[in-house]
């Protein structure tokens, strides 16, 4: 019974995966990447790993079609709504390493899937943060100086889409104990380490991420040679290694907390 189970998880795997790379959600290489993240989530655990990761995926696609027809981003960026092999590692990369931990003897597994949703919080925050913040052209600061920014722009926090980070960490809290996988009481610590994520992903994004102006257009793809007329930031740092540093320290954070400080 434990196998067909398995076998009947890799096949919705699969159609899953078809039908986002159909659907144009995922990039050819993206929809393998996704695969096999699949296939490593319903090894290693169970539904109620695969449903937190379901609700990001198809919130995030929802919230990114919503702001195609609607995007106020005054940032240029190079890639499209495709997620690609990159973009699926950076925001699935780290909680595939929290499945492989929670089947260790480093952790328990009522642990190792608590630190699991606060990275899938995580990964959800930033997301609905930024498709969420970027519908209303106005409010935009930097999150160290809090300068005015241009909307879009990595490092770049608003009251719209800092509500937003904050209600979708929650959700995936509120998700995991309506499907009866955690207590009431785990609710608002994985919305704190979800919001928390999202807040390094904005500091690492404004202190690190590469950016450069070209006739007064900010832009976030790999600088074409001689025609910044301002840059900052680290050039080999993108949008998705911040995105995998920021679940990165959420994963330490929240390990460090459940293993040692919660009771």
């Amino acid at each position: 019974m434990f196998m067909e189970w398995h076998l009947i998880g890799w096949v919705l795997g699969l159609i899953f995966v078809l039908l986002a790379h159909r659907k144009k959600l995922l990039s050819t290489d993206g929809a393998l990447a996704a695969l096999v993240l699949a296939i490593l989530l319903m090894s290693l655990w169970t539904w109620y790993a695969a449903i937190p990761v379901l609700f990001f995926f198809f919130s995030s696609s929802l919230l990114g079609k919503m702001n195609r027809k609607n995007d106020q981003r005054e940032i240029q960026e190079h890639k499209g709504r495709e997620r690609d092999l990159v973009q699926v590692f950076a925001n699935g990369g780290i909680a595939a390493i929290t499945m492989v931990l929670a089947r260790s003897e480093l952790m328990t597994l009522e642990d190792g899937y608590l630190i699991f949703l606060c990275v899938v919080a995580t990964s959800t925050a930033d997301t609905w943060a930024t498709e969420i913040g970027t519908m209303r052209k106005s409010g935009t600061y930097y999150i160290i100086g809090f300068k005015k920014a241009v909307v879009g722009i990595s490092g770049g926090v608003s009251i719209v889409g800092s509500m937003a980070s904050l209600a979708a960490a929650l959700s995936i809290g509120l998700l995991a104990t309506f499907i009866g996988a955690i207590p009431y009481s785990q609710i608002g610590i994985i919305g704190l380490f979800g919001f928390l994520g999202s807040t390094i992903d904005s500091i690492l994004g404004q202190l690190l991420q590469f950016k450069w102006k070209r006739n007064d257009h900010w832009r976030e793809d790999p600088l074409l040679e001689n025609e910044a007329t301002e840059m900052q930031g680290t050039q080999w740092v993108t949008n998705d290694a911040v995105n995998l540093l920021s679940g990165l320290a959420v994963l330490i954070l929240s390990s460090l907390y459940f293993l040692f400080l919660a009771e």
